[in-house]
């Protein structure tokens, strides 16, 4: 089976059923199971197309207290954020299952009563996986999303149309899947190893006002996993980016698997 491409603009599922994956983190390969190869199998796939109530996962509340018809699921960072201050948050919701991996997207959003003098794009979300390490970065600086990087959701409230008359569409509507433009912030994370997300206020007042939320939007795509049965096949010493593995004499590891980075900071930093 070719080898899929790494990201697409497009979201869509990286793996399918039967499909061998081998994991990365930042030590190098995740080992498999006893039979001595690290390549896992992929034994089902389902898609999610927004996690948590009202299609949100709170990161962050002022008041540490969920909004009207939304819900605190656990790991959400809470108090005032100065100006020039940071605070993060590990989302429980992102804690998975024994042998779940999740390949998602990510949006942040604001909600509720901003404080005055306050701005959206003041404000940057830093990605660290898994949470000690900071992602999305180069030597000498960091990396972040900030909103005006963002492309705008579609918004859909428009009601299905009486007898004899047309769906009203807005006045502007976005062209494009905003999760389809997220395609920079797309990660995969492992089991019990879920990321966090540090929020920076980089504006001149504090974040302090009460029922003031930040919010991720997140979308994507869950598989179980299950160890690779070599079935007694004798396994043969390879190599892997530099990191010794075994698999058996039939798996070309150029054409037949997927390499997923589940974590850590790719080398060289």
């Amino acid at each position: 089976m070719p080898r899929r491409p790494i990201i697409t603009r497009e979201f869509l599922p990286r793996l399918d059923i039967g499909d061998l994956v081998m994991l990365f983190d930042g030590s190098g390969v995740t080992p498999g199971n006893e039979g001595g190869t690290p390549l896992f199998e992929v034994r089902a796939w389902e898609q999610i197309p927004l996690l948590g109530q009202h299609g949100a996962i709170l990161l962050w509340t002022q008041a540490n207290a969920a909004p009207a018809g939304y819900a605190l699921l656990g790991g959400e960072a809470s108090g005032s954020i100065a100006a020039g201050a940071s605070k993060t948050a590990t989302p429980n919701a992102l804690n998975m299952s024994n042998r779940d991996l999740f390949q998602f997207r990510v949006l942040f959003k604001h909600l509720g009563a901003l404080p005055g003098g306050f701005v959206v794009d003041d404000v940057d979300i830093q990605f660290r996986l898994p949470g000690a390490v900071q992602r999305w970065t180069l030597l000498n600086a960091q990396g972040v999303m900030n909103a005006m990087a963002q492309y705008p959701l579609p918004g859909d409230v428009a009601e299905l149309p009486d007898q004899a008359a047309n769906i009203a569409l807005p006045t502007l509507y976005p062209l494009e899947d905003a999760f389809d433009a997220a395609h920079k912030t797309e990660a995969w994370c492992f089991e019990n190893n879920p990321p966090a997300f540090t929020i920076f206020n980089n504006g001149a007042v504090s974040m302090n006002s009460a029922g003031h939320c930040v919010a991720a939007l997140i979308s994507g795509f869950r598989y179980n996993l299950q160890p690779y049965d070599p079935n007694d096949a004798p396994l043969v010493p390879r190599s892997v980016a530099g990191f010794p593995v075994k698999v058996t004499a039939d798996v070309n590891l150029r054409t037949d698997v997927t390499y997923v980075q589940i974590g850590g900071r790719p080398p060289g930093q």
